[in-house]
């Protein structure tokens, strides 16, 4: 609201009076304002001896049709809705003689309350519908910078405070707020009469309120689905709008409506464990990068012994720097020398800018920085009274008289200290950002890195939002792996500014604003990679980086995949590779693990993963996170005989007695993948189950999530919503609390084990060995029993000589000692667990007596 707008009329009309006379009295006694009312609101307030000036009095209209209509008059909302900064909209009011409205208090008809009585009859609801009250918040909260607006009488007492500016003042801000809760008061009540009316006689399916807060899409025909978890349930299936990926949006080869509620629930959880797998085989130190350690690898053989405690800021990685030639730049001095192998990656992924295809300016600072008393100064997000847009304040000088409340509201946000980025951070940032735009196809042009912000300009098929959710995601995940994250909850804001270049713009402005950052820690942009070479052998400009021609040169084209081709805009580039890289493999089964393995070959990570246990990952949901090949997709049609059928011909106990998949994930199949699938190739022999399977092409897997979405379980009477756990491998705050460190490799399979166990349902333990899930405990009562079915799984398929060895992962402390007890009987050696129990001291001791290593992460997994 304008600080030079003075409230001199109230508009007063509500249903619920609680509160309105002594809120009316004290507007009208202490300062003055004129009540404007109508109907029974006017006679209450009147009877209390306020004075109040009728609606008809002001509209020179009188109330009709038994008070339908009543407020719905130019002299009103004329009143409420002109712009007081607008000398037209002024210039009209005088001429009409409307004197403006400065605050409307108003609540509206209780239609849910009616229809909630079992004699409501279709008149009674129709009659409670209000037309009015909606009309006018929503008037009043559209000028909501004039206009102050109170649609429920928790808001009195607060206003009121405003408007005296004492002490407990809700601040400049208050205005919006009001503005956003009246819109929250008039969505619900429109969904609240569609549910009611539609259900009711029509039995159309209704969108809830929740489903608006969150985005999602209205209901059509085409979102329902044939049956719910059973037959006797209705089910319906509904996208986010805006957003793309995920099994919802997925490309599906063949008939939709073959897909079951259970189909997506099941191949949801598929992509979402297949996904995490894929980011933590794409991470750096700390990921799961010992994929290759698993191939060929001896079980008896002696492994280094590997630390999982984080690192500390002195130890990251070292940044060498180099002193900048006489006519360069100054900002240039602060840029870090890469690492050699880094060279031929940057000048790949660092391009010159294709004024053919748009760009983006992104723009975020480290967490905690610019905020109000940031030193270096901040930005003020309160309105202006001339516009919309924020104040900006010069660093180093006092802000705004009328924000002195914000320093101390922004202190009582944070969590921690904000984080100030040193060189090496800022130098793994940088690696982190190379990495994602060489993964995803995206075309830096340039990259500035400063101690609390980063600019960042790229070309890229995906939106901006998107794009700076991938940067800060690989970004943060890397720095976490690499550094101790001081004493803050995360590395970057969640907000920043995303800026649109469009296509045919001279983007040479913002490579200038960007290179000439002072203060940088690390400055690299297509032009200039001669500046950042090594100190031997620096590379001599784009030419010299990327051939004479321009074009990359063959060291380059061979760091980019040959499997799947999308379009970019500027070039082609491939998506996974089934032939090289990490490989991830899942079976799920009713949401919940029976089969996973990692690995660089997909066909021994694929035989890895079913023979985990066959007999679940019969009628099952397959994930891979590579494109589908001819080849592999011959591997698993041909499941049966290579590996189930010998098993059975063995006499082996758990041998299955057929195979055949539901759903089938992956980010790409190739056509002469689908056709073999199919039964549709030539020399290929056709399986029934091949025809009806359902495939899904979900795209690239290593794409971060988006950390603003929202979880939702029902419950009665209404719904429970949660943040995502998107907590993976968070490293640095893992702590070997045992006397022997885990060996490599089973700091490997511990990563792969923690990995699964979250995604299993609670109670769960999750037992691995060699990048292969051998048991999988899901779902019990009690974590004692959890540990018995995980270890009777992997003996009952035969991996009872792989016990030996192995490690397990709990996704929630151990009670007792009784646990890790069972699963050292077995042979496990090494443990992951949150830790946090009153008897961790008896757990550990268990762990010391038998030789076994333990780590505690401090993040518990539970998942209902």
């Amino acid at each position: 609201m304008s600080d030079s707008t003075k409230i001199r009329r109230a508009l007063i009309s509500v249903y619920d009076k609680i509160g309105i006379v002594d809120f009316a009295r004290a507007l009208h006694d202490e300062f003055g304002i004129e009540i404007i009312s109508t109907g029974g609101t006017a006679k209450a307030l009147t009877d209390a001896g306020i004075p109040v000036t009728l609606v008809e009095d002001v509209t020179r209209f009188p109330e009709m049709m038994d008070g339908r209509v009543k407020t719905l008059h130019p002299k009103i909302h004329a009143a409420i809705l002109a712009d007081r900064d607008n000398p037209e909209h002024v210039h009209q009011l005088k001429k009409q003689g409307i004197e403006p409205i400065d605050m409307v208090v108003v609540n509206l008809y209780p239609f849910e309350k009616t229809i909630a009585q079992p004699d409501c009859t279709f008149e009674q609801a129709i009659e409670m519908i209000d037309i009015g009250g909606p009309c006018l918040l929503r008037a009043a909260a559209k000028n909501h910078r004039h206009v102050l607006v109170l649609s429920n009488s928790a808001q009195y007492r607060r206003t009121l405070r405003y408007l005296r500016n004492d002490e407990k003042t809700p601040g400049p801000d208050w205005p919006l707020w009001l503005m956003t809760k009246a819109f929250q008061a008039t969505a619900p009540y429109d969904i609240a009469i569609h549910k009611h009316f539609a259900e009711l006689y029509w039995e159309i399916p209704f969108t809830p309120m929740v489903f608006l807060r969150l985005g999602l899409s209205t209901p059509t025909p085409g979102n329902e689905l044939r049956y719910g978890e059973n037959p006797h349930q209705r089910a319906s299936v509904y996208g986010v709008t805006g957003v793309r990926g995920g099994v919802v949006h997925a490309r599906v080869f063949g008939n939709e409506d073959l897909f079951s509620f259970n189909n997506y629930a099941d191949a949801s959880a598929a992509m979402e464990l297949c996904a995490e797998l894929t980011r933590a085989q794409c991470g750096g130190p700390g990921g799961l990068k010992s994929a290759a350690l698993y191939e060929g690898r001896g079980s008896n053989e002696e492994e280094p012994r590997a630390s999982a405690r984080p690192v500390s800021r002195d130890e990251g990685l070292s940044t060498p720097t180099h002193a900048a030639p006489p006519n360069e730049e100054p900002w240039a001095s602060a840029r870090p020398v890469p690492r050699p192998e880094q060279a031929s990656l940057l000048a790949s992924v660092f391009q010159e800018p294709d004024r053919n295809s748009p760009a983006w300016l992104l723009t975020w600072t480290t967490y905690g920085s610019w905020l109000p008393g940031d030193k270096r100064g901040f930005v003020s997000r309160r309105p202006t009274d001339s516009g919309g847009s924020a104040v900006r304040n010069i660093p180093g000088t006092p802000y705004d008289a009328d924000q002195e409340d914000a320093e101390d509201a922004a202190k009582e946000r944070m969590k921690g200290t904000p984080v100030s980025l040193t060189e090496a951070e800022a130098q793994t940032a940088l690696e982190a950002f190379v990495e994602a735009a060489n993964t995803h196809g995206i075309a830096l042009i340039a990259v500035s890195i400063m101690s609390d912000h980063v600019h960042l300009l790229c070309q890229g098929e995906q939106d901006g939002t998107k794009l700076m959710q991938l940067f800060k995601g690989v970004s943060a995940r890397r720095m976490s792996q690499a550094h101790a994250l001081p004493d803050a909850p995360r590395w970057w804001t969640t907000s920043g500014s995303r800026r649109y270049i469009q296509k045919g713009s001279d983007p040479s402005s913002a490579v200038e604003y960007i290179c000439e950052q002072k203060g940088a820690l690390c400055n690299c942009w297509f032009g200039e990679l001669s500046r950042i070479g090594t100190s031997q052998g620096r590379m001599t400009g784009q030419a010299e980086a990327r051939g004479s021609s321009g074009t990359p040169t063959t060291e380059q084209t061979e760091t980019r995949d040959v499997s799947h081709t999308r379009k970019t805009g500027r070039t082609e580039v491939r998506g996974s590779s089934s032939k090289s890289g990490s490989c991830a493999v899942c079976f799920i089964k009713h949401t919940n693990a029976c089969g996973a393995a990692i690995g660089t070959d997909p066909t021994e990570t694929y035989r890895k993963a079913y023979l985990g246990d066959p007999n679940a990952a019969m009628g099952g949901i397959l994930a891979v996170n590579f494109n589908v090949d001819a080849e592999f997709a011959a591997t698993v049609m041909e499941t049966y005989q290579r590996w189930g059928k010998p098993l059975r011909e063995a006499g082996h106990p758990a041998a299955p007695g057929a195979f055949f998949i539901e759903v089938w994930l992956a980010p790409s199949f190739d056509e002469k993948a689908v056709r073999i699938i199919r039964g549709e190739a030539e020399g290929k022999p056709q399986k029934a189950w091949g025809k009806r399977v359902r495939l899904l092409e979900v795209g690239d897997m290593s794409t971060e999530p988006d950390a603003s979405e929202m979880d939702i379980k029902r419950i009665a009477g209404g719904v429970l919503m949660q943040g995502r756990d998107l907590v993976g491998l968070n490293e640095d705050e893992w702590k070997v609390v045992t006397e022997r460190q885990p060996t490599e490799a089973e700091t490997a399979d511990l990563r792969l084990a923690w990995l699964i166990c979250k995604h299993t349902k609670s109670n769960a333990i999750t037992v691995c060995k060699d990048g292969m899930l051998l048991g999988n405990g899901a779902g019990q009562m009690s974590r004692v029993m959890s540990c018995r079915i995980a270890t009777w799984l992997a003996k009952e398929n035969g991996h009872e000589k792989m016990l030996k060895g192995a490690v397990a992962a709990s996704d929630a402390f151990f009670p007792f000692r009784d646990g890790p007890d069972i699963l050292a009987d077995a042979g496990v050696t090494a443990l992951i667990q949150p830790g946090g129990s009153k008897r961790d001291e008896d757990t550990i001791a268990a762990c010391n007596e038998r030789g076994i290593a333990m780590i505690f992460t401090g993040t518990r997994h539970f998942k209902h």
